[in-house]
């Protein structure tokens, strides 16, 4: 009896962790991430020019919980601002159902329509075989959900074609807002520095599946070129412009092992 309570011993001894998952029993990490996203082929925030090379950053705060020895569940605060333009400019209506134009924005401090979005991020970090979180190599699976919103001058649209000097009467609301989301893969790699502060970097890849339905189905112009028309418009920009986003992102961040 004895040497059977020995061996079942030893057998729970193999199955349980010396401690409790996380770095020095620490498992919460509170931190602030920088993504890094190349603006080239699209506007930023402060430029019209779709070709003049940039980059758009979202600022992150970040909650990281270690629930098992490799895992960790994340929960983010993001935020994110760049720049709308059309070249091929917005239908508006002119007069009536078939009576329409063209017309394109060209505010006086020559700044794009500005996209602004507040973003809300959970997902799970899976490290590696051979490391403990948050300590390592991982690969984090996330959902992200975005609430965008769309700020522009109405009163500063111009006809495109035929008089681009005649401005036009206000177009739009000036503001509308739009929520879409995205689902993204990071790479990347965290080290703990003075067993307190975490140094994470790696790169990001998202898609934005709302901007490829939008691109397939085309409806832009459904219905009359009214205001609501409009507003379709400038949301199939946003949508396209958080696809371009999302798609590909560097970050490094910091973070401190609060307990």
């Amino acid at each position: 009896m004895k040497n059977k309570i020995v061996v079942f011993l030893f057998l729970v001894s193999c199955s349980v962790y010396s401690q409790v998952p996380g770095y020095l029993g620490k498992r919460l990490t509170i931190g602030y991430a920088n993504y890094l996203s190349p603006s080239f082929i699209y506007p930023s925030s402060k430029s019209t020019d779709r070709y003049e090379l940039g980059l758009n950053t979202t600022h992150c705060i970040n909650a990281e919980y270690a629930i098992k020895k490799r895992t960790e569940f994340c929960v983010s605060v993001e935020f994110y601002k760049t720049g709308i333009a059309r070249e091929d400019g917005y239908q508006y209506s002119a007069g009536g159902y078939s009576d329409y134009g063209s017309a394109i924005y060209r505010p006086g401090d020559k700044t794009p329509i500005q996209l602004k979005s507040t973003n809300v991020s959970l997902g799970f970090k899976f490290f590696r075989q051979g490391f403990i979180a948050p300590v390592g190599k991982y690969q984090k699976l996330e959902f992200v959900l975005l609430s965008n919103k769309i700020i522009y001058d109405k009163n500063s649209f111009y006809d495109q074609y035929y008089s681009p000097d005649t401005r036009l009467p206000a177009l739009g609301l000036g503001e509308y807002n739009f929520k879409t989301f995205a689902i993204a893969l990071t790479l990347g790699r965290q080290r703990v520095l003075f067993n307190s502060i975490i140094l994470d970097t790696g790169f990001r890849f998202g898609v934005s599946p709302n901007a490829v339905f939008n691109f397939l189905l085309d409806d832009i112009f459904d219905g009359s070129m009214s205001n609501s028309a409009l507003e379709s418009q400038f949301k199939q920009d946003t949508q396209y412009r958080i696809f371009a986003g999302q798609l590909f992102n560097f970050h490094i961040g910091l973070g401190f092992l609060a307990f």
